[in-house]
């Protein structure tokens, strides 16, 4: 009986792992898709930030 009893705690233990594992296949497709879609954002604002600090440190040098 007790053997039974051990068997129905390891078979609801892999229920809840299994769960657990769909849970986070889930979670990383959503993050993945939601950093997939910060990506060009983030290259675009890495070219402004290339193109404007050596703007500003130009101007500083330029000055009278």
């Amino acid at each position: 009986m007790a053997a039974d009893a051990l068997q129905v705690r390891l078979a609801r233990l892999e229920e809840i792992c299994e769960q657990i594992d769909k849970r986070l296949s889930a979670l990383e497709a959503r993050m993945d898709d939601r950093f997939g879609a910060l990506d060009p954002q983030i290259d675009s604002l890495s070219w402004r930030l290339v193109v404007l600090i050596p703007a500003i440190v130009g101007s500083w040098f330029l000055r009278p």
